[in-house]
C-alpha cells in the first residue's frame, strides 16, 4: 500500500522539468542510509561470465543477495564491467542498493527470459516490498529482448531511480507499481509498452524516447501525480498516450514539452492520446503533436475526465517529404461527459475537423489560432454541453468575401467586425448571430455609427457556419468571434 503522505515524498516536491537533468539528492554509493561507507560488489566476483551463452542470473542474485530477509547490511553498489551478460531468469535488486552498469559497454540480453528480467525492491521469493527509506537504483547498461508478457524491469519499491538506459525490443519496458522515483534518460527502441504506470505516484519521468512502440505510456489505475517532461515518443502503433480502459482515478498527470511524431503511418493508430480509463485529471504544456492519422485526441470510453492542452501545437504536416504524409488528422473526439480545455494552442494544416464534440461533453478553446484547416472547424452534437470559443485567430475563416464561424443548434457567437470605409477609416461594430435551428436563417444587422450608416449581413448557410459580408462601400478587414454563454 502506498502512503499518500509519506516522508520520503518531500524530494520530489517543487521538482519541475528542469530538475529532471540535476543530480539526485541521493546516490547510493556514496553512503548507506545510516551514514556508513557502501560496500562494492563486482558481478565477476559472483561468478558471472559476461561472455553471452552462459546464464548469469544466479551471479547476479549472489551479488545482490536476493533471497536475504531485507537489512541495512544489503545496501551496496553491484558494478557490472563491459560483456554480454545473458540473463534468463529475475534479478532482485534490493532497496539500498546502486546496480550500475558501465554504460553501452554492458549489455544484458533477455532474448530467452520467461520473466520480469529486473525487479526492483522486493526479495526473490516474497511478495511483501523490501522495508526501510534507501532507495533502489539500476543504470548504465543497454538491453535485447524480454519475456513477452512480462515487464524488463519492474518497480516495486518506494524511492527509486532508473537512469540511462536503452532498452531494444522488449515487451513492456519498466512497470511502475510504487512510489517516490525518478526516471531519466531512458531510450525504448520497439516495445508493446514502453512504460507502464499502475498504482503509483510521485514519480518524475525526464529524456524518455520511445520508438515503435504499441504504447509509450500507459496510465491503469490509481495513479498520482506523475509527471513526464522532454520527452519524445516517436511511430506508436497504437496511441502514444493510454489511459487504459476499465482504469480508475488517474490524477495530477503532467506532459510538459513533449513531442509526439507519427511521420510512419499505421492502420491501428488511434490517437496520440487514447483516454479510455474513468475520473482522469491531465495536464499538458507546450508539447508538439504531429501528422498523425484520424485523431490527435481521443475520448474512446470513460466518464469524468478532464484533459487540458496549453500552449501546444498540433500540426498535421509532416516535418520532412520523405515522411508519410496522413491524409486524415482531425484533434479531438469526445466521449460521455468529457471536459477538454485548450488554452492558447494552435492548430494548423488538419484535414479535419479541430473537435468533434460528444454528448454532454464540455469543450472550451482560448486564445492560440486555427491556420489552413479544413472545414467545419467544430461538429458538435446536439446533447453536447457547453461549448466556448475565445479570441482565437483565424477561426473565422474567410471565405467569398466573407468570414465563416461555425455553427451547431443553440449556438451563439458574438462577432466584432472591422472595417474600413470609402475613406479609410476603421470602424469597429460588434453583433450577436444565433442559430435558431432552421436550416438556412438570415439575420441582417444594421448599424449606424456617429460617422455615417454602415450594414453588416450575418447569415447561415446550409453547411451551417455563419457568414459575414459588409455592404457595399465598406471593406472587411478582420472578424474576432466568440461563443456566447
Amino acid at each position: 500500500m502506498i502512503d499518500p503522505v509519506g516522508q520520503r515524498r518531500h524530494f520530489l516536491i517543487g521538482m519541475g522539468a528542469g530538475a529532471v537533468g540535476s543530480s539526485l539528492a541521493f546516490h547510493a554509493s556514496a553512503a548507506t542510509s545510516a551514514g556508513r561507507a557502501v560496500p562494492e560488489v563486482n558481478v565477476r566476483d559472483m561468478g558471472a561470465m559476461g561472455d553471452g551463452t552462459t546464464d548469469d542470473t544466479a551471479a547476479f542474485n549472489r551479488a545482490t543477495d536476493a533471497a536475504v530477509s531485507w537489512s541495512p547490511a544489503l545496501e551496496r553498489r553491484i558494478i557490472v564491467p563491459p560483456g554480454r551478460y545473458r540473463i534468463a531468469g529475475t534479478v532482485h535488486i534490493r532497496k539500498g542498493q546502486d546496480f550500475a552498469g558501465s554504460g553501452y559497454a554492458t549489455q544484458i540480453d533477455a532474448q530467452r527470459a520467461s520473466g520480469s528480467t529486473f525487479v526492483l525492491g522486493r526479495a526473490q521469493g516474497v511478495n511483501e516490498n523490501d522495508p526501510g527509506g534507501a532507495p533502489v537504483r539500476i543504470s548504465g547498461f543497454r538491453a535485447l529482448g524480454s519475456a513477452p508478457r512480462a515487464p524488463f524491469i519492474a518497480v516495486r519499491a518506494e524511492g527509486f531511480s532508473i537512469e540511462n538506459l536503452f532498452l531494444s525490443a522488449v515487451g513492456t519496458g519498466i512497470h511502475i507499481q510504487g512510489a517516490d522515483g525518478i526516471v531519466r534518460d531512458v531510450i525504448i527502441d520497439q516495445a508493446l509498452n514502453g512504460i507502464v504506470f499502475d498504482h503509483a505516484q510521485n514519480v518524475l519521468v525526464g529524456g524518455f524516447y520511445t520508438y515503435l512502440a504499441n504504447y509509450a505510456v500507459t496510465a491503469i489505475a490509481a495513479c498520482a501525480d506523475i509527471a513526464i517532461a522532454n520527452s519524445v515518443f516517436c511511430y506508436s502503433r497504437y496511441a502514444a498516450i493510454l489511459f487504459a480502459e476499465d482504469g480508475r482515478s488517474l490524477r495530477g498527470l503532467t506532459f510538459t514539452g513533449c513531442s509526439f511524431l507519427q511521420n510512419e503511418q499505421f492502420d491501428s493508430f488511434s490517437g496520440h492520446v487514447q483516454s479510455r480509463a474513468s475520473d482522469v485529471d491531465a495536464l499538458f504544456t507546450g508539447c508538439q503533436f504531429r501528422n498523425w492519422p484520424r485523431l490527435a485526441i481521443e475520448q474512446g470510453a470513460g466518464r469524468n475526465v478532464a484533459l487540458t492542452f496549453s500552449g501546444c501545437v498540433f500540426d498535421a504536416l509532416a516535418t520532412n517529404p520523405v515522411y508519410t504524409q496522413a491524409s486524415t488528422s482531425s484533434g479531438l473526439a469526445t466521449g460521455l461527459e468529457g471536459r477538454f480545455r485548450f488554452n492558447a494552442c494552435e492548430f494548423r494544416n488538419l484535414r479535419g475537423a479541430v473537435a468533434k464534440v460528444g454528448p454532454g461533453a464540455r469543450l472550451a478553446i482560448a486564445g492560440g489560432l486555427v491556420e489552413n484547416c479544413q472545414t467545419p472547424l467544430l461538429v458538435v452534437d446536439r446533447a453536447a454541453g457547453n461549448v466556448r470559443v475565445r479570441d482565437v485567430a483565424g477561426f473565422a475563416k474567410e471565405r467569398d468575401g466573407g468570414w465563416l464561424a461555425p455553427s451547431w443548434p443553440g449556438a451563439a457567437w458574438r462577432v466584432v467586425a472591422r472595417l474600413r470605409d470609402s475613406r479609410g477609416r476603421p470602424v469597429v461594430e460588434e453583433m450577436i448571430v444565433s442559430d435558431d435551428g432552421a436550416q438556412a436563417p438570415v439575420t441582417q444587422h444594421i448599424f449606424r455609427p456617429q460617422m455615417s450608416a454602415l450594414e453588416v449581413t450575418l447569415r447561415l448557410i446550409p453547411d451551417r457556419a455563419i457568414v459575414v459580408t459588409a455592404a457595399m462601400g465598406w471593406r472587411l478587414i478582420g472578424v474576432e468571434t466568440s461563443t456566447v454563454a
